[in-house]
């Protein structure tokens, strides 16, 4: 039987495999909102139109699942700061593996992960994209 890490990897419907992380944030409550799906499109995007060479599946599912532990409301910046630290940390609970928790953890560059993964820099720049496109109250 395989565990939930390979059974969202196999998973190459990229609606489907929306679905399944939406229904893990509906049971654990990991941070999972328009802008995930938002940045997911990105990266899908900034893959087929620059046509790099990377498993664009990994990035997908990378996208989908790197901010499981950011917080909605950060009053702390130490919280901003290692969010992508603690979710690679949930993510190997769930049973990825070492290079994709890299990756993951390498959204940004608090970590302080070298070398970094180039799926890693892929997920950095969509995340910053898509906090410059993307309305949010406190930045009004």
């Amino acid at each position: 039987m395989e565990n939930f890490s390979e059974y969202l990897l196999n998973e190459t419907n990229y609606l489907k495999k929306i679905e399944i992380v939406y229904y893990l944030h509906k049971k654990t409550n990991i941070f999972f909102d328009r802008t995930v799906i938002c940045k997911t499109e990105l990266a899908r995007k900034f893959i087929e139109e620059m046509k790099i060479d990377v498993d664009e599946n990994l990035v997908i599912t990378a996208c989908l699942l790197y901010a499981c532990k950011k917080v909605t409301v950060a009053t702390n910046f130490e919280q901003i700061k290692f969010y992508a630290k603690e979710g690679a940390e949930y993510l190997s609970q769930l049973g990825f593996d070492e290079r994709f928790c890299r990756i993951c953890e390498g959204a940004n560059r608090y970590s302080g992960i070298t070398p970094r993964e180039p799926e890693s820099d892929i997920l950095e720049l969509v995340d910053n994209l898509g906090g410059l496109l993307i309305n949010r109250s406190d930045r009004v």
